[in-house]
């Protein structure tokens, strides 16, 4: 009797394992059907963008082509016989021979000048070879032109064009000038434990490229995966930025991803940042899809997120090195670009009950708070029915829940199993599921036709 007690245990145990499981599956369905939708009605409203975009293009290129039409008419008109063959020669060679007589001229009297300077050169001539002016010193480097130098550089790589231009003074002008494309496809900046500083590039084509900067008693040490160099009176933080700033302002397509990691604890970051800001990001906004970071305070966080492109940015993950702090963000909710993101996350940092408010208009989020109230999870229900349409996900943790039977009152007994209740979207066919757990909260967005019959939605 007892062996068949345990055996129907078990097989109880073993079912209730599989509702979990199974539970988790349909929810992970769920979120991905409810993306996939979202997507194929982005897909199909951009297709119908495109379809007037083009029969705009269509209509232009119609009245283009009618009016070049009529002005071939008006010229053909007005169009004049072309010059005999003798007559144009007999042209060229009278221009020629003029212009020979003209350069013949100027050379006797420029070598008159010459003598009476006791045959030294003016400053102001120039070489025939590479049409730089002559100066004082005793070389000079031909001048690469530019349709020539394009064609070198587009055969190169990112690291390549990276050691060309330390060649000469001369090719780090043309490149600087001609501004080849970085062509990255992430970008992150590390402060070691040790102070140093890490600059890692990931191309879109080849191996990827990171360059060390360290302190040294003569400047500073610039190392790469097969030499190193030492740059007399140089700062390495600043060396290492005004390098990055030189590749991002080359950069034309978009980053998916751009992370700043402080591991060093002793350092001025608040000044490495402002270098940052200051000397990279004012003079050109980055543009990339994502932002990691690992920080102290607000005041890191804003030397860089009011600088990045806020068409292309769209997901934020943040960091704290210390442990046990609050992260305070109601200056970070005032910017522009904090209000267009769709994806934020903190991790290792918590944030204030009260700041709860400046996350629910997100379509993803992930927060930690110390202590939550039925208060706090009361007013983000309502906000994310009522004011967020485009929600899909609010992950809340916390490490103390007070007063746990008034929200019981307030939302009613919870469905089985776990502890889930189930709110519908007014005016739409979606609602909200709240899952309540031991420390944390899961708000999410499903179809209501999902639930419907099923589950007890109020």
């Amino acid at each position: 009797m007892n062996k068949r007690k345990n055996e129907l245990k078990d097989y109880k145990a073993e079912m209730v394992f599989q509702q979990v499981k199974r539970a988790m599956l349909m929810r992970g369905h769920a979120e991905r059907m409810v993306e996939e939708a979202e997507e194929r009605s982005r897909l199909e409203k951009e297709k119908i963008e495109n379809a007037k975009e083009t029969q705009k293009v269509i209509n232009e290129n119609k009245e283009a082509e009618e009016k070049l039409k009529k002005l071939k008419d008006e010229q053909k008109a007005k169009r004049t016989p072309l010059l005999k063959w003798d007559e144009f020669r007999n042209m060229r060679t009278t221009m020629n021979r003029h212009r020979s007589n003209y350069i013949t001229g100027m050379r006797k009297q420029f070598n008159k000048l010459i003598k009476k300077n006791n045959g030294e050169p003016f400053a102001w001539q120039f070489c025939e070879i590479c049409a730089e002016q002559f100066g004082n010193t005793t070389t000079l480097l031909p001048k690469v032109l530019e349709v020539v130098m394009r064609k070198i550089l587009k055969k190169l790589d990112f690291q390549s064009i990276q050691i060309l231009r330390k060649v000469s003074i001369s090719f780090r002008k043309a490149i600087d000038d001609l501004r080849p494309d970085s062509e990255l496809h992430a970008a992150a900046i590390w402060i070691t434990e040790s102070g140093d500083i890490r600059v890692h590039y990931d191309p879109d084509y080849g191996e990827d490229i990171e360059i060390c900067y360290k302190n040294h008693e003569e400047g500073c040490i610039v190392m790469t995966k097969n030499n190193g160099k030492v740059l007399v009176n140089e700062d390495y933080s600043e060396r290492a930025l005004e390098d990055f700033g030189l590749v991002i302002r080359n950069q034309k397509s978009v980053l998916k991803s751009f992370q700043i990691y402080r591991r060093h604890r002793k350092g001025n970051f608040d000044g490495f940042l402002d270098i940052l800001r200051n000397n990279v990001l004012e003079k050109k906004k980055i543009r990339t899809r994502e932002l990691e970071m690992e920080c102290c305070n607000q005041r890191n966080i804003l030397a860089v997120l009011p600088y990045l492109d806020p068409k292309e940015f769209l997901e934020l993950r943040i960091r704290r090195v210390e442990n046990e702090c609050i992260l305070e963000v109601s200056e970070l909710a005032k910017l522009e670009i904090w209000k267009r993101l769709r994806v934020v996350s903190l991790e290792n940092c918590f944030i204030l009950a009260a700041d709860i408010q400046y996350f629910t208009h997100f379509r993803r989020s992930q927060v930690i708070v110390k202590e939550v109230t039925p208060n706090d999870l009361l007013a983000m229900k309502k906000k994310l029915l009522q004011e967020n349409p485009e929600f899909l996900e609010f992950h809340l943790h916390f490490e103390t829940f007070l007063d746990r039977p008034k929200l019981f009152e307030a939302w009613g007994t919870p469905e089985e199993p776990g502890t889930t209740w189930y709110f519908k979207i007014p005016d739409s066919e979606f609602l909200i599921e709240v899952d309540f757990q031991e420390n944390r909260v899961l708000f999410t967005r499903y179809p209501l036709k999902w639930f419907e019959g099923k589950r007890r939605i109020q």
